[in-house]
């Protein structure tokens, strides 16, 4: 047992002498920082639509990329004023309310556009 928890003290002393475990603690955050923010900013580098993407069972799912150009949680549309507005009478989310996306049509988005801006 001797044996085995001096080997881990020369093993841990050679990881601090060499700064391992600083260069680690100090590096890992700010590398998963600049992941996460290439992720959410970047481009996909392929012009595929979609992807498959295995789930833990091992069936094939096909997914497609989404990105966030606007964010209207602050100041939300009631459903009244989307309702009211020509051109949104037949917006999906009043027909299928309980569902969970929605597709929105070009012209649809440039009056939603107009109207949280």
């Amino acid at each position: 047992m001797a044996q085995k928890s001096n080997s881990f003290e020369r093993f841990w002393k050679k990881l601090k002498r060499r700064k391992v475990v600083h260069v680690i603690t100090v590096n890992a955050p700010s590398a998963f920082v600049i992941l996460q923010l290439v992720d959410m900013v970047g481009e996909p580098l392929t012009e595929q639509k979609w992807y498959k993407n295995p789930d833990y069972k091992g069936t094939i799912r096909y997914r497609v990329g989404m990105k966030i150009i606007k964010n209207i949680v602050d100041n939300p549309l009631p459903k009244e004023i989307i309702r009211d507005t020509e051109g949104l009478k037949y917006l999906s989310i009043l027909l299928m309310p309980k569902a969970t996306n929605f597709k929105v049509s070009l012209d649809e988005w440039s009056i939603i556009n107009k109207l949280t801006n």
